[in-house]
Order: structure tokens, then C-alpha cells, then sequence
């Protein structure tokens, strides 16, 4: 049996993992893109010159070390070319205004596609980059001119769609939820440098996710955006009260829905900032009790004289704010470090 591929739409969806699909194979990319004149890449997948799916939008930033899995139905019969048609390119050599599709990887039932074994016909192209190898060059995975990323050959034609039997799930923008029947305990969720699955613990089809941003279990969820505003509220959660709290469930569900709701994470952490009971928690509501906290619980002691001076100055001066100073502070190397548990299994809450 091939793969079960499910697509979502422009919106937000919810799709159940029993649902049902197109199963004549599947051919899965991992692509990410890079933003220019405030306009993410977009591109069409033609499977024998016709175009299956089309408008698919490169979330996944490229300078950020994203990587974005999309899934695509194979019509029935025989496949002789795959191709990638990069739409928007801007063609501009201002560097401020170029937007660029990059595929990583290309997989045709199960099979690999290198993109070197691939044709890049370069639309458009005027001869200032690479003048030598002309418009059609060997494929390259930085789709930097548009154009049409094409595979032919044997490579294609004996990738048959095998057992298989997973199913994919890509449900593009928005945000979008999977819903499964059983407890969050039944399925094993895994995370790899492609994404996240989740398979039953007594046996059966996995499902892999592209685009989704929450898994909806019948005892709880599971935030699997780590990139978007999971991981914000995860990095809330260890810089503000620290990281056992990463399991308090009813807590990052505030904080999820919050930041779900269009807060910013600015305006949340103030608002923790101004909660009494935070602040009962933190020791008051002082510069000096929020430096000493936010420290402790990044640096698991608190800070030295001369930290603790600098910081609780900047404070006092009024050249940062607290909720500034929070900010910056997720992003630190310990918070990172801190985040490795639920970079890898998603982030459990209960809805507010």
C-alpha cells in the first residue's frame, strides 16, 4: 500500500489522522526559502508536465536553519518527470530585493532524487551570474534565478510506489490541528531533522506532519511549532519561572493561547511581569527581583555583583525594560540548551 497523503488549506484546519487521502505514492521535498521585498518563495510541483499541486509557499527561513516538509499526491500510472517550478523570483541583483527557493531534498516513493541529478532551466536569465553555463545548468539546490527544477530518466520511472503505507499530512498556512482518538500516552511522537510523526504504541501507521502546528489528543494537546509560538511560550516559561515548569500543562496552554491570540511576546512577558503572582513567586516586583530570578533560572545561580549591578542599572536607567530584557534573554545559549527536551518532543498543554 503507498503512502496516504492529506493536504489542508490556505486556512486553519483541523483534519482528523484517520482521514482519508490520495494514495498512489508520494513525493516529499524539504525546502526552505528566503524573503525578499517582504514576499516568502512560491512555487508549482508538475508530475508529467502537469501541475498537481500548485501556490505552495516556502514558510521555513533558510538563514534561520528551518527546513519545511511538503507533501505531494502522485496521480495514478506511470511517472516520467518531476518538476519544481519556482514562480516569484523577483530576478533582481539587488541582494535587498532577491527571494530565493531552496530544495534540500527530493524523495519520490522513498526513492532519493539528488538535486545535482536534476535539470535547472533558469527563467529569465540574462547572463550576469555563471555567464558560462548558460540558462540550463546542472541542479543546484539554491533555486537563485526561477525557474524549473526538473528530474527525468530512470531515476523516476523505477521509483514505484512501495508498501509504504505511512500517512502525510500537510496542511500549509495557518494554523492547523490534527486530532487523534486516543491519550497523548498511546502514540510515540518523534522528531527529526525533518519534522515531526507520531505512531500508535501498539503498532500501526505513522503520520508524518508538514505545516501542523498542534496535535489535539483526547486528554491533552501537543504544541509541535517550536519555530512559531510554541517555542515562544516554551522560552517564557524557562526564562521568567524556569524549566521544570515546561510541564506544568495548564501554564504554557495560557501562554500558547495567549500568543495564539495575536499577543506579542513582548506584551505577554509584561503581563507575567505585572502578575502578583509572579511576582509573590519571583520575590517582588523590583529591578532587582526580576534580575535575580531571570538569572537564576537561565544561569541555575544567581548572578554575580557585577552582573547583577550591570543589569538591575540598565533596569533603573530606563534603557531597557524588563519585558525588553526578558526578550533578549530567551534567546540566550542556556535557554537553548533548555529547550532540547521539547525541541524533540513538542510542548504538552491543556487548553485555557
Amino acid at each position: 500500500m503507498a503512502d496516504t497523503v492529506i493536504y489542508g488549506t490556505a486556512g486553519n484546519d483541523t483534519i482528523a489522522a484517520t482521514a482519508s487521502g490520495t494514495s498512489n505514492g508520494s513525493l516529499v521535498l524539504t525546502v526552505a526559502g528566503t524573503i525578499g521585498e517582504n514576499q516568502l518563495p512560491m512555487f508549482n510541483v508538475l508530475i508529467n508536465g502537469v501541475i498537481v499541486r500548485s501556490s505552495i509557499v516556502a514558510t521555513a527561513d533558510y538563514f534561520g536553519n528551518e527546513t519545511q516538509q511538503v507533501y505531494v499526491a502522485l496521480p495514478a500510472g506511470p511517472i516520467n518527470s518531476v518538476q519544481v517550478d519556482y514562480t516569484n523570483d523577483p530576478q533582481d541583483d539587488d541582494y535587498r530585493l532577491d527571494r530565493n527557493l531552496i530544495i534540500h531534498k527530493a524523495t519520490l516513493n522513498g526513492t532519493d532524487l539528488p538535486v545535482t541529478s536534476a535539470i535547472y532551466t533558469r527563467d529569465g536569465y540574462t547572463g550576469p551570474h555563471n555567464a558560462e553555463n548558460g540558462a540550463t545548468i546542472d541542479g543546484q539546490s539554491d533555486m537563485n534565478w526561477g525557474g524549473e527544477l526538473t528530474w527525468t530518466g530512470s531515476l523516476v520511472t523505477t521509483a514505484v510506489a512501495g508498501p509504504g503505507g505511512a500517512t502525510l499530512i500537510d496542511t500549509g498556512l495557518g494554523m492547523d490541528t490534527v486530532t487523534f482518538s486516543g491519550a497523548r500516552a498511546s502514540y510515540n511522537v518523534g522528531h527529526t531533522a525533518t519534522g515531526f510523526s507520531a505512531t500508535p504504541t501498539s503498532g500501526g501507521t505513522t503520520t508524518y506532519f508538514g505545516s501542523v502546528e498542534r496535535l489535539d489528543f483526547s486528554d491533552k494537546m501537543l504544541a509541535i511549532d517550536m519555530d512559531g509560538n510554541a517555542g515562544v511560550a516554551a522560552k517564557l516559561l524557562i526564562t521568567l519561572l524556569g524549566q521544570e515548569f515546561l510541564e506544568d500543562e495548564s501554564l504554557a496552554g495560557l501562554f500558547i493561547g495567549y500568543l495564539d491570540q495575536g499577543l506579542s511576546a513582548e506584551a505577554l512577558a509584561g503581563g507575567i511581569l505585572d502578575n502578583a503572582q509572579w511576582q509573590s513567586f519571583a520575590g517582588g516586583s523590583s529591578n532587582a527581583a526580576y534580575v535575580t530570578e531571570m538569572y537564576t533560572n537561565l544561569a541555575g545561580g544567581p548572578p554575580s555583583n557585577a552582573d547583577f549591578n550591570y543589569l538591575v542599572g540598565l533596569l533603573d536607567s530606563g534603557a531597557i525594560t524588563k519585558a525588553g530584557m526578558t526578550l533578549i534573554a530567551m534567546e540566550h545559549e542556556a535557554v537553548d540548551i533548555r529547550m532540547t527536551g521539547v525541541m524533540s518532543t513538542g510542548l504538552e498543554y491543556l487548553e485555557a
